[in-house]
């Protein structure tokens, strides 16, 4: 395992263990890759001897490079006086994360779409940050791509944009610039959610490429 922020903190001689389990715990919330959360550590266990017979006078913790488990995670303590080793430990450590998430208020089938009744956003302890949705904004108009139950964090893989252009439908396509804007038929020819860019066909046999802009709309910049 690839290996960075080599810390080091000054502590006196037969140091209580509890000292190296406050060193460990600042540095882990400190170098932590989770902006905007709120990071809790426990369950701190140093494997290995007693720690408090050992004459040491400052600790360095090496935090695992790219750190980004929730859970469980290992890290090599050193035990120093002056320059020298003394010991090296493992320290074992439990992370949480605590962020903004969406969180459904109401059981919701597949396929049925969310409202803003349907979720609010709450301060919970989540397992991936990356997945998790974290405003209204992301989840209010979606469907549910599988139920989802009351009180469920709601992640990104559970909900699937809205269609409302479909393949084969006749749509209202506007071809823009700054300056013009004309307005014409075509028909779609893929599905499209909005703010996708799909293509659609024109009387004159020519396709298109437009975002879809709303309900059998589709908008071509030129």
């Amino acid at each position: 395992m690839a290996l960075a922020a080599f810390l080091m903190l000054a502590v006196p001689a037969l140091a209580d263990e509890r000292l190296i389990k406050a060193e460990v715990t600042r540095q882990l919330v400190e170098n932590s890759p989770w902006n905007g959360s709120d990071i809790e550590v426990d369950d701190i266990r140093i494997t290995g001897p007693d720690v408090t017979k050992e004459k040491f006078d400052r600790v360095a913790v090496r935090i695992p490079r790219g750190m980004t488990n929730i859970g469980k995670v290992t890290v090599l303590t050193t035990l120093m006086s002056g320059d020298t080793v003394v010991r090296n430990v493992w320290v074992t450590a439990r992370i949480k994360v605590f962020q903004d998430a969406v969180v459904a208020l109401n059981s919701l089938k597949m396929n049925g779409k969310i409202t803003k009744e349907d979720v609010k956003v709450m301060r919970m302890e989540t397992r991936d940050t990356a997945d998790t949705l974290s405003s209204l904004d992301e989840a209010v108009g979606m469907l549910a791509r599988r139920p989802i139950t009351a009180g469920s964090v709601i992640r990104k893989d559970c909900v699937k944009p809205q269609v409302v252009v479909k393949r084969g439908d006749r749509v209202v396509v506007s071809v823009e610039n700054e300056r013009l804007k004309v307005k014409t038929f075509g028909t779609a020819v893929e599905d499209g959610s909005r703010g996708e860019t799909i293509s659609a066909r024109m009387s004159s046999g020519r396709e298109v490429t437009g975002k879809v802009t709303g309900p059998g709309e589709i908008t071509v910049a030129f």
